[in-house]
């Protein structure tokens, strides 16, 4: 899809601007767009692009990509993943069945783009920068005036979907966000001629809630194995220990059994790349008094202790797309109720479970003893696997009920 200068639309007018292309924004658009809206999509970056990323969807991901009908042909061309195997730190091995799919953020965006109805006159792609001021709270910008001023273009609604810029091992949040509630990732691709066929978590002591990842991307046309691998850690933890991340990633790849077997088997395809991740919840519904939304990971919809991002920005992006209708007269209406507000209310329930799931697996000796329940139980193990599949709630197998019931099954 072609994106244009913002320049060349100047003077123009749309029902809602959005910026950010991402799987948010993108999403949101592809809605609006659905329901008779002219949008306008805005993005710094020329599509397609590259960017950080686990480059793994989870069953969130799955089901927004279903509902738009997209799940089957990004099948076809991702990887399906069966499995997980997860390294406690004291070694305990753990493998759990599961599904997953495996694919490169810069296809997933693509597909993204190429799905969007875009009707001539309805819909704009633009190539550019849209410069305000800090707004009040989380909010980027206060008012689509703002818009107005900045590019002189109109619109009745904007939605800020801009997450986090990222450039070759290093990363910048755009507009200003929270303190608290921030985890930093580094990731690079190794290609090796070994093959593993499933996700490869190891807890890592220093890191923890943080972890080092192995996920497997696909096989190349010369037959090796191209794998994403990383590590990354809250914030508070890296300050508190004082660590760099790119040299923990170095050490694990080259210590850890799994890593330095890839490493000896093939080498590095890419230079090492990191990013800022957001999980301090801020999506809130849009309000009859403002005309402007926050939505994906710049509102801190990315899920605490697993980091799961393009699913929950989706379904933001989503969410705010149903919250917004055209009145007879041609404007544009904010509906709080119905759906949109239960989509909200089950975002943000979902977004303190995981909190609290990063909270216990803060302390090492509680993820080894759970790692040794996981093993010895069946029962215990059958929770888990239905809990990272999004079949049980995501606490469901550290609640005391559960735990106490793995001592006998």
């Amino acid at each position: 899809m072609k994106q244009v200068s913002l320049k060349d639309l100047a003077g123009t007018s749309w029902d809602v601007v959005i910026v950010g292309a991402g799987p948010a924004g993108t999403t949101c658009a592809n809605y609006l767009l659905r329901s008779g809206h002219a949008v306008l999509l805005v993005d710094t970056e020329r599509f397609p692009r590259e960017k950080p990323c686990g480059d793994v969807l989870g069953p969130i991901a799955c089901r927004e990509l279903e509902r738009l009908g997209l799940l089957n042909q990004l099948q076809s061309i991702g990887t399906a993943i069966p499995g997980i195997t997860c390294i406690s730190p004291r070694g305990t091995e753990i493998n759990l069945a599961g599904s997953w799919l495996s694919v490169k953020r810069s296809s997933l965006d693509e597909l993204l783009l190429s799905s969007v109805p875009a009707k001539p006159g309805r819909f704009g792609f633009a190539l550019g920068r849209l410069v305000c001021k800090p707004g009040e709270g989380s909010l980027p910008l206060c008012d689509t005036s703002e818009i107005e001023r900045s590019l002189g273009i109109k619109c009745l609604f904007a939605v800020w979907a801009a997450g986090c810029r990222t450039s070759s091992g290093a990363k910048k949040t755009t507009g200003p966000t929270p303190g608290r509630g921030k985890a930093v990732a580094v990731q690079r691709y190794l290609e090796s001629t070994y093959r593993l066929p499933q996700l490869y978590v190891k807890y890592n002591r220093a890191l923890m809630p943080g972890y080092f990842w192995i996920f497997p991307s696909h096989r190349t046309p010369s037959g090796t194995f191209l794998y994403n691998v990383g590590c990354g850690a809250p914030l508070w933890r890296l300050q508190k220990k004082g660590l760099r991340l790119s040299r923990v990633l170095k050490e694990q790849i080259e210590t850890d059994a799994m890593g330095s077997r890839l490493l000896d088997t093939g080498g590095y395809t890419s230079s090492l790349r990191s990013g800022i991740i957001n999980t301090d919840f801020q999506l809130q519904p849009p309000g009859q008094s403002s005309n402007v939304a926050i939505v994906g990971e710049a509102s801190g919809t990315t899920l605490p202790f697993t980091w799961e991002g393009i699913g929950p920005a989706m379904q933001s992006g989503r969410i705010v797309a149903g919250a917004l209708s055209v009145a007879p007269g041609g404007d544009l209406t904010i509906s709080g109720r119905g759906n949109g507000a239960k989509g909200f209310r089950e975002m943000r329930k979902r977004h303190q479970q995981f909190t609290w799931l990063e909270r216990f697996f803060s302390r090492p000796w509680l993820t080894d003893v759970l790692a040794r329940r996981i093993v010895e139980s069946d029962h215990l193990k059958s929770v888990v696997t239905a809990s990272l599949q999004g079949d049980r709630s995501p606490t469901a197998f550290i609640r005391p009920g559960t735990l106490l019931k793995s001592l006998f099954r």
